[in-house]
């Protein structure tokens, strides 16, 4: 009976592991995606900003990144998206 308890405590534990290392699999690749685009979305607002003959133009896109919403490790990559997006929309 004891051997019975045990084992079917060893399975749940066994069961939620993987259960949480899926979860965070997910989770984190769909970080990843997230900061992918935003990175993307950055690097062409700044080559256009770099293209841009008006000097003016730079120091605004320049000044729009040193205003990303970043935390540190508690950085959001959505509100992050969101307002990389809403600014790249607003530069060009």
């Amino acid at each position: 009976m004891v051997i019975k308890a045990v084992l079917a405590s060893l399975l749940a534990l066994v069961f939620g592991a993987i259960c949480f290392g899926i979860g965070a699999f997910v989770e984190g690749f769909n970080e990843n995606m997230c900061y992918s685009e935003v990175l993307e979305t950055l690097g062409s607002g700044a080559q256009a900003a770099a293209s841009n003959p008006d000097p003016e133009h730079f120091k605004e896109w320049a000044a729009f990144t040193n205003n990303l919403p970043l935390f540190g490790y508690e950085s959001d990559c959505e509100q992050i998206l969101a307002y990389v997006k809403f600014g790249a929309k607003h530069e060009q």
